[in-house]
C-alpha cells in the first residue's frame, strides 16, 4: 500500500495543502488543470521537493531514506528530461547504479532486451543529446524500467509519443501492473489517464478533490465537472474533449 499525507510550499505560496491519499497495486491516474500541483506532488513523493508530511510505501517511510535507498523504490519519469552528451544504452544503463558501481553482464543483456522492447535498440551508441524528444522520452522510459522499482511516477509520459508507439507503453504499464508495481501517471491527455486508470485522483488548487476507482468516477461524471469536457464513448473507449 502507497500512502501519502503531505503539504508542500514555493515560499509564501501554498502549492499542496495536506493531500491525503492511497493506493495499492495498479495503475493510479493523478489528473488536475495546469497549475494544480501534479508536477509538484510526484517530485515531492520522490523526494526532489521539500514537504511537511509523509511519503509510506507498505509501512515504510520514504522521506527519511538516503537518495540511493529511495532511488530503489521509487523510480520517475519527470515532464522535463536532461539531454546528456552520453550513450543512450549508458544512460539506459543508470537505472541500476542504486544496486551495483558496474553493470553485470546479465544487466547488460537486460538493459539492451528493454531497449529492443521500447524499439530503440538501434539507438543505443547515439548520444541522447543528438535525439529528438519522442527518442529521448523513450531512453529515459527504458531507464525508468531498469531500474525496477515497486513504485513508479510517471509525468506526462505521452507527451511526445507517436500513434504507434502508444500502444507499447500502455502494455508496459499492463506488465507493471502484472509485476504488482504500484503506478502514479499524470497525464494531460484525460482519454489516456482515464483509459490506463485502476484509480483516479483529481487534484484541485493543490487538495485531492476526488478518489476513486475507474468506474465511480466515470458514473460520477467527474471529468466533465471538473474540466468542462464533453464524453464520448464508442466500442469500450472513453473519448473526452
Amino acid at each position: 500500500m502507497f500512502e501519502v499525507s503531505l503539504s508542500a510550499a514555493y515560499g509564501k505560496k501554498q502549492v499542496l495543502k495536506g493531500v491525503q491519499f492511497s493506493v495499492g497495486s495498479g495503475v493510479t491516474a493523478l489528473l488536475g488543470r495546469n497549475g494544480s500541483g501534479k508536477s509538484t506532488l510526484l517530485h515531492c513523493i520522490a523526494g526532489a521537493l521539500p514537504f511537511t508530511g509523509s511519503v509510506r510505501l507498505d509501512g515504510e517511510e520514504l522521506s527519511g531514506l538516503s537518495a540511493r535507498e529511495r532511488a530503489k523504490r521509487i523510480g520517475i519519469l519527470p515532464q522535463i528530461l536532461p539531454s546528456p552528451d552520453l550513450a543512450a544504452e549508458e544512460v539506459v544503463g543508470f537505472g541500476r547504479s542504486p544496486y551495483a558501481a558496474r553493470l553485470s553482464a546479465h544487466e547488460r543483456e537486460d538493459v539492451r532486451a528493454v531497449m529492443d522492447k521500447l524499439g530503440i535498440g538501434g539507438l543505443k551508441e547515439r548520444r541522447v543529446c543528438t535525439l529528438s524528444g519522442g527518442e529521448r522520452q523513450k531512453v529515459f522510459l527504458a531507464m525508468l524500467l531498469v531500474q525496477d522499482t515497486p513504485l513508479v511516477l510517471l509525468d506526462e509520459p505521452t507527451t511526445y509519443m507517436d500513434l504507434p508507439f502508444k500502444s507499447v507503453f500502455f502494455s508496459v504499464l499492463e506488465e507493471l501492473k502484472e509485476k504488482g508495481k504500484t503506478v502514479l501517471f499524470v497525464s494531460h491527455d484525460l482519454s489516456d489517464g482515464i483509459m490506463a486508470a485502476d484509480h483516479v485522483l483529481l487534484l484541485e488548487e493543490g487538495a485531492i478533490s476526488f478518489a476513486g476507482n475507474r468506474a465511480e468516477c466515470l458514473d460520477g461524471r467527474v471529468i466533465e465537472r471538473a474540466f468542462g469536457a464533453r464524453r464520448f464513448e464508442t466500442e469500450g473507449i472513453v473519448l473526452f474533449r
